[in-house]
């Protein structure tokens, strides 16, 4: 199921940005590590993309890389992104 909530995350970033998030998920790939790293804000705005700190934090929350610290399902859908009107 975690590698699900990934994927779910993957498919919000291209649903926003038109692009995919990391070429793989591995250390060697360089935005990859920026999330990683918690730096996906700064990537996001460094190609010119305005999303909300919101959305930002929902994608970031979800590609978190230890799947014991990404969102679960409920948590998703009560995050405050999900729940504006």
């Amino acid at each position: 199921m975690l590698c699900d909530v990934w994927a779910l995350g993957i498919i919000l970033f291209i649903v926003l940005t038109g692009v995919p998030p990391v070429d793989a998920a591995l250390e060697t790939d360089d935005r990859y590590r920026m999330i990683a790293e918690g730096r996906l804000r700064e990537m996001v705005l460094d190609w010119g993309f305005d999303l909300s700190r919101e959305v930002l934090d929902l994608m970031q929350n979800i590609l978190r890389p230890d799947p014991d610290q990404r969102l679960t399902l409920a948590m998703i859908l009560s995050h405050p992104w999900m729940t504006m009107s």
